[in-house]
């Protein structure tokens, strides 16, 4: 099932609770550290994989489209040609 983009920038405000727009490290952490299939990641495993997502880096945090870019990762890895 297709995620929407709606859903996406959804679950993106969900996770950027000071609704600035990016993503922080500690709002990716708190988001992370309590998922089940995150759960026993380290810091530095998080830091590391928040980093990757972080494509521009001039604002040190995640915003809208590196978001909607990282769920296509998740959620569409092998799109339609």
């Amino acid at each position: 099932m297709a995620v929407t983009l709606e859903e996406r920038k959804k679950a993106f405000a969900a996770i950027d609770k000071d609704g600035s727009g990016i993503i922080s490290f500690n709002e990716w952490y708190n988001h992370f550290k309590d998922l089940p299939t995150a759960g026993e990641m380290t810091e530095d495993e998080l830091f590391s994989m928040f980093c990757a997502y972080d494509k521009t880096r001039s604002k040190v945090g995640i915003d809208l489209e590196e978001y909607i870019e990282l769920m296509k990762d998740v959620y569409d890895p092998h799109p339609k040609a």
